[in-house]
């Protein structure tokens, strides 16, 4: 199911940093990774998968970093449904 209408969105209640590959971190490099992924009916994520990515180490942090989140799941008329959803990993590093 698609967010909206009577589709309430799932609530990020858990979510882990994901972990900046050290040999970027000299370079001060900053970016975001998009990411795809299903919210379950128990509010765990699935099907995570890149769709802009910024470089295979940090896509693969991001997507490692997504499936461990947790969430309230969304719902319809009350009840938890399934839904797909994105998000944004941002790496930034001063």
């Amino acid at each position: 199911m698609h967010i909206g209408g009577d589709v309430k969105p799932p609530v990020l209640m858990y979510s882990v940093e994901p972990e900046f590959p050290e040999n970027y971190r000299k370079k001060h490099f900053n970016g975001n990774v998009q990411v795809y992924l299903w919210v379950d009916k128990n509010g765990m994520p699935t099907h995570v998968r890149v769709i802009k990515g910024i470089g295979p180490a940090f896509d693969g942090s991001a997507v490692k970093a997504v499936q461990q989140y947790k969430f309230k799941p969304a719902t319809l008329n009350g009840e938890p449904v399934a839904v797909d959803l994105y998000i944004d990993v941002n790496f930034t590093f001063f």
